[in-house]
């Protein structure tokens, strides 16, 4: 399977869509996504766009159109499954325009991160250390502010980690500006980058009790 990378550009001029942009092509926001922001041609794990022989459908199924997103990670999990390899070739582009609108954006991650859950739950093997690493992240989180609640130690740990994270956005947002000469990302960047972050984490724990209550329901 062969497919190229992603050419990210703005939906319109705005700050919101100029930051959502960088975001989405940055690996802070999209981990080992190479297709997202790779200039290398390289094996890749999934792709977005591609081209493979027609006897892999006969091989390995259709694409399942039970999920309504991420049918085609779930479709390349089991060609990877079944033998096949799947090659980034970064000199074919096709261009992707990213919602312009934080609220767009948390609307699309939290999609990303729900039909995620359910492919994890179909077949955990197909997931991968840059989808399990937020949601992780944010159940610790969770737990720590808890704890602090009763405990300094655990409030100064919570607080500890939250800084961290802040600082770790806010370089990006200087890099990202820097790079593309264009201030406002110092700002916007992080904030699109912790959207997704949030959105999608919170999106595939809540996955999981969802299906199940939905499946005991019918």
């Amino acid at each position: 399977m062969v497919g190229g990378g992603l050419e990210v550009t703005p939906r319109d001029g705005s700050w919101a869509a100029r930051s959502i942009a960088a975001a989405v092509s940055h690996p802070v926001g999209v981990g080992d996504a190479h297709f997202r922001f790779s200039n290398r041609a390289q094996e890749v794990d999934t792709i977005a766009f591609c081209a493979f022989r027609r006897e892999w459908i006969d091989r390995i199924g259709y694409y399942d159109e039970t999920l309504l997103t991420n049918e085609d990670y779930e479709f390349n999990s089991r060609f990877r499954q079944a033998g096949g390899r799947i090659w980034l070739d970064p000199s074919t582009r096709t261009r992707y325009f990213p919602p312009a609108s934080f609220s767009g954006l948390f609307r699309q991650y939290s999609r990303y991160g729900f039909w995620k859950g359910e492919v994890a739950r179909r077949s955990p093997s197909t997931l991968r250390w840059r989808q399990v690493l937020p949601p992780l992240a944010l159940l610790v989180s969770i737990l720590l502010a808890a704890l602090g609640l009763g405990n300094p130690a655990y409030l100064a740990m919570f607080l500890g980690v939250v800084l961290t994270y802040l600082l770790m956005l806010v370089g990006v947002g200087v890099q990202q500006a820097s790079k593309r000469m264009d201030p406002a990302l110092v700002f916007g960047v992080p904030l699109a980058i912790c959207t997704m972050h949030l959105s999608w984490a919170s999106a595939f724990l809540l996955s999981f009790p969802a299906t199940f209550l939905a499946r005991k329901h019918t």
